[in-house]
């Protein structure tokens, strides 16, 4: 196991070695984390984000000095410590079946390798971490249900909360818990009446002292509607749907975040299950978690219009088991064993170079626009307006002043909404410089179709520096420039 770590632990590290810039949600997340550091705890918990994982950023600032370091360094530390609750669950479903090994080897190494959760888990996001506790809780329910023990309980509950205030939906194993308690109580209600008393007060306790804190400040600080949509759009991370098929896209996020041929063997897995054939309430539980998961994502993307697949990924990590299973059924058929370590390394194989291709290779322009800007102009964040948030965080360090006067997706301030607008508005702001890029009109609806032609034709404003976001794919979408607002007449 130690081994395996050190593995998964050294592709990530990897991944964030040779990263060209950072995710486009990273700079909030390292936004929250620093109030953190600075003991602005309510700013902080205003911001909406789960508090969880920008906390432990702020913990680990400290020890290297900087951000970007410690919200990535969180993520791949929790995504590695992955394979051990993953094990484990593997232990707890299929550990009474000679192949159970195999299984759990081909599982961990399908986890190590799997090209976008490996790189959504190396990124200064939630996903590594949102993995780690989610398969942490589903593990420690499956022991609750097999010892019956008020303290595996309590275990479970607490690793369902730690979820929950790293990502919203993993407080879905709560009720689920719960409800297997009393299901599992009401079959014989007279011998286990006094257990179910003790695990569910034991969770109802720890759900008032983790999690009902932290709910109850979210409701007060913005209202129950409000609170409620927040958490909702974290997940989808969109507000407006954008059209389509729902079922075809949700099918389409499965599908790319699996990378495809492992679905094939999944279905071996959970349907056409021979060797590996004796299920019990434990397995059912897992499936009832995954069910509950997957409705919850797909009622999303009904009802927005959009799902990103970096919200998938735990849930995916939790199917690995049977996309194992049902390799180890498909090679048993075959009747000669080595064609199981064939079929792991040709998968492994067709992974490599999806998963080792840098991480944000596409957005290499936003970081070098940033650089040029914190290098070659001695400008405060007020003096600055931008329509990317990356550019903004590689400048200026934070992500502060982009909420006050931005014309960046929603947060757009009114009279940004068309271009003849835009030198009145930054005049009288006091406002120089502007960093914009070409995919502007596609990434803000209601802007002036031809901002970005007509700002490069207006003789006010001198551009600086100019780049594109991918240096691979030079296109008019892809560019990105500064230009210093000069005014009538100079």
């Amino acid at each position: 196991m130690g081994l395996l770590f050190l593995l998964a632990f050294g592709v990530r590290f990897y991944l964030f070695a040779t990263q060209e810039c950072i995710s486009k949600d990273g700079p909030v997340y390292i936004d929250v984390a620093q109030r953190f550091h600075e003991g602005d705890f309510r700013g902080a918990l205003a911001v909406g984000y789960q508090p969880l994982y920008p906390f432990l950023t702020s913990l680990l600032y400290p020890l290297l000095g900087d951000w970007i370091a410690a919200a990535q360094l969180v993520s791949i530390l929790f995504s590695a410590l992955t394979v051990l609750p993953l094990f484990f669950l593997v232990r707890e479903l299929f550990g009474g079946h000679p192949a159970w090994r195999s299984v759990a080897l081909v599982t961990l190494f399908l986890f190590i390798f799997i090209p976008l959760p490996t790189r959504l888990s190396s990124q200064a996001l939630t996903t590594g971490s949102a993995t780690f506790f989610l398969l942490t809780s589903v593990w420690l329910s499956v022991r609750a249900i097999a010892t019956e023990r008020w303290s595996a309980f309590a275990w479970a509950t607490f690793a369902i909360l730690c979820g929950y205030l790293v990502r919203p939906d993993i407080l879905l194993l709560f009720p689920l818990l719960a409800g297997w308690v009393v299901w599992w109580s009401l079959r014989d209600f007279r011998n286990r009446r006094r257990k179910m008393c003790v695990a569910l007060s034991t969770m109802v306790a720890l759900f008032l002292l983790l999690a009902a804190p932290y709910i109850i400040h979210s409701m007060a600080s913005k209202g129950i509607a409000e609170s409620l949509t927040s958490k909702v759009n974290i997940v989808i991370q969109k507000e407006e749907g954008e059209g389509g098929s729902a079922v075809g896209e949700f099918v389409g996020s499965l599908a790319s975040t699996f990378f495809y041929w492992p679905l094939l063997f999944l279905l071996f897995g959970l349907i056409r299950r021979k060797e590996l054939s004796a299920r019990d309430p434990r397995e059912w539980f897992v499936v009832a978690a995954l069910v509950l998961l997957l409705l919850l994502m797909f009622g999303l993307e009904v009802t927005r219009g959009y799902l990103s697949k970096r919200h998938m990924v735990p849930a995916v990590v939790l199917m690995l088991p049977w996309v194992a299973v049902g390799m180890v059924e498909a090679v048993g058929c075959l009747r000669h064993p080595r064609w199981l370590t064939v079929a792991v390394v040709v998968g492994l194989l067709s992974f490599l170079p999806k998963t080792f291709d840098p991480l944000e290779r596409d957005k290499q322009g936003e970081r070098e626009v940033g650089e040029w800007v914190r290098t070659n102009l001695a400008c405060r964040e007020e003096e600055a307006l931008t329509t990317a948030v990356r550019p903004w965080f590689y400048a200026f360090g934070n992500v502060r002043c982009v909420a006050e006067h931005t014309v960046y997706l929603r947060k757009r301030a009114k009279e940004l909404s068309d271009y003849d607008s835009l030198a009145p508005y930054m005049a009288g702001k006091g406002v120089r410089y502007l960093i914009v890029d070409g995919s502007i009109e596609d990434s803000q609806p209601g802007l002036d179709p031809k901002f970005f032609e007509k700002l490069r034709a207006d003789p006010r404003w001198r551009p600086l520096f100019e780049t594109y976001k991918d240096p691979r794919k030079k296109k008019e979408s892809s560019r990105i420039a500064v230009y210093e607002f000069i005014g009538e007449g100079r």
